[in-house]
């Protein structure tokens, strides 16, 4: 009988050890089950409901364990089981094929891209519209994951892009933050007229992508860029020249490059480069992601620094953003409930504060103020205006916006002719919808 006890405690030690593991890989994993708890279920005796969350950010892995236990000690009858993949082509892969198979899942991340909408179109995202934690988002974020009415996904964080500069060589030149384009190149221009660098552009790591960002998305407005995307893609569209906003973008982006404005070479630099240059001075400005904010005292701690928006005009400066991970609920699971439970739990203010703090990212949830240095200046910016980039649901967006990148390096990096480089693209527009 006491060998039999023995065997018991036995069995039972080593299940409660084992769901204290959790699984990550960097390849996708054909197997089915494979979803792993991070934390074991206490306090019930009962079978607990198992909330199966696909995530692919692996950075997130150490924040995804702890929350995941402060959710099951708050909810003892819920487990969470995650699987973290952090491969992009591999991760989607794995979620289609969860999604063809039929295996369990509840929650499963995915980028804000035309991936997302098609799983929506499908009918495969829960309609989170009247949950009450979708209340809690910014308005002008809950669009990015907003489908045919329906709010289908939330943004755990978002990342600005914004200008950070040297406030002692500003002070040192009595500078004052620009509110013009036309002022930017002054500034430079003075600065580099005493031996100062330019604005370092991490052009080898982004290409153009941040800076047309920047300049064409708070003209054209959230809804013109769809607007025009949508034109575009389905062929009521087939020039820019027509438009006032983008002829003016690919005019500033012509600028940019005529007046040296930013760091030599920009093309050839990358994230780490452009933060080294700002971080020894070479630069006294920098276009770069809020996260830096998080991560200034460890990269640039003898710089006392600001950032502000890309200037365009008095009264065109909201900040340009591009959202982070979004996070759904599968409409096929069984266990819909107990998943949007976690999903208030995860986007409650409470727990927003958290994993902002701890990862150093930018909060979407009202109110929500992460508790890291320096984090003030983002709330600063975000309290002026942002504008972060939206979805399209076509499937020509891609190719087109491939044609739109190449065509803004040309001008960006190579100085070429904004006429001639918007004739060809317009000509690249009609062939790749003639192929379509």
């Amino acid at each position: 009988m006491k060998a039999l006890k023995t065997i018991i405690c036995c069995l039972l030690i080593i299940s409660d050890t084992a769901l204290l593991f959790g699984c990550s890989d960097n390849a996708a994993v054909t197997g089915a089950n494979d979803f792993v708890s991070i934390a074991s279920t206490s306090g019930t005796l009962s079978e607990p409901v198992t909330i199966n969350w696909l995530s692919f950010r692996g950075d997130d892995e150490q924040i995804n364990g702890k929350l995941i236990k402060k959710f099951e000690y708050e909810y003892p009858g819920l487990r969470v089981a995650i699987r973290t993949i952090k491969e992009e082509s591999q991760y989607y892969n794995k979620l289609d094929l969860i999604i063809s198979s039929g295996e369990e899942l509840e929650i499963f991340q995915t980028h804000t891209s035309s991936y997302m909408v098609k799983l929506a179109k499908k009918g495969l995202l829960e309609d989170l519209t009247n949950c009450p934690f979708s209340k809690n988002v910014f308005e002008n974020i809950l669009p990015i994951t907003t489908i045919d009415g329906k709010v289908v996904a939330m943004l755990q964080s978002v990342n600005l892009i914004l200008v950070y500069y040297n406030k002692k060589i500003f002070e040192k030149y009595k500078l004052a933050v620009p509110s013009r384009f036309e002022k930017l190149m002054e500034i430079v221009e003075k600065l580099k007229d005493n031996g100062e660098g330019g604005i370092a552009y991490p052009g080898k790591t982004v290409k153009s992508r941040w800076v047309f960002n920047m300049v064409s998305f708070p003209q054209l407005t959230p809804e013109g860029y769809v607007k025009m995307w949508d034109g575009l893609c389905s062929g009521r569209r087939t020039t820019i020249s027509d438009i006032p906003e983008m002829v003016n973008t690919y005019y500033i982006l012509a600028d940019i490059y005529n007046s040296r404005l930013f760091y030599e070479d920009s093309y050839d630099i990358d994230i780490v480069e452009a933060s080294e240059l700002f971080a020894k001075g070479k630069a006294p400005m920098m276009v770069m992601g809020t996260w830096k904010i998080g991560t200034a005292g460890k990269e640039f701690p003898d710089i006392d620094f600001g950032v502000f928006p890309f200037p365009l005009n008095d009264k065109m400066n909201a900040a340009y953003g591009e959202a982070g991970q979004a996070t759904a609920i599968y409409s096929k699971s069984k266990n819909i409930e107990e998943a949007k439970r976690f999903m208030e739990f995860l986007f409650s203010p409470e727990v927003e504060n958290i994993y902002c703090t701890e990862t150093k990212q930018t909060p979407t949830i009202k109110g929500v103020k992460a508790n890291y240095d320096m984090q003030y200046l983002v709330s600063d910016v975000m309290e002026k205006g942002f504008y972060i980039l939206q979805p399209v649901s076509n499937d020509q967006y891609e190719n087109f916006l491939n044609i739109f990148e190449k065509s803004s390096e040309n001008v960006l990096f190579n100085g070429c002719n904004v006429d001639d480089e918007i004739n060809t693209l317009e000509s690249k527009l009609i062939t790749q919808l003639k192929s379509k």
